[in-house]
């Protein structure tokens, strides 16, 4: 059985410093990373260096917690960033199923092409479910770096 894998490439009319920053950068994240509009976004740590960790709280319409903690593994200053992602509490994946999400960025037609490929998924209900969320997420950062 092959482990899923959700990959999603998407174009940005912005530098790779800009997308970058906004990967990294504490108030930027509070306003892009959800999946939808209808979430409220509080970044309660983020330690940006290789070991450093994050914790990140979507919180729901109806203020329920969904709230995902990981470990920054590779960085490379406005190409590449690597890190676990597992959810501490949430509605939108499972518990105790750590993954790895990758993101890089290339300079393309004054642009910045972003690809998220996000692994080691325990099902395929998971995989889809986080490709839903990220869908989500690139469309908010697009409105954001607009």
């Amino acid at each position: 059985m092959s482990v899923p894998t959700v990959r999603l490439p998407y174009h940005y009319d912005a530098s790779p410093a800009e997308v970058f920053h906004a990967w990294t950068d504490k108030e930027a994240m509070t306003q892009w990373l959800a999946p939808s509009d209808q979430m409220t976004t509080i970044v309660d740590t983020l330690d940006f260096r290789p070991g450093g960790k994050y914790r990140i709280n979507m919180k729901g319409p109806d203020g329920s917690d969904n709230i995902v903690i990981g470990e920054y593994i590779e960085i490379v200053e406005n190409e590449k960033i690597v890190f676990s992602w597992e959810w501490e509490k949430s509605q939108m994946g499972a518990k105790n199923e750590q993954s790895l999400v990758t993101i890089e960025l290339s300079s393309k037609n004054g642009g910045t092409d972003l690809v998220l490929i996000h692994e080691k998924f325990l099902t395929e209900k998971s995989a889809k479910s986080h490709e839903e969320g990220w869908q989500g997420c690139l469309v908010r950062l697009e409105k954001f770096l607009s």
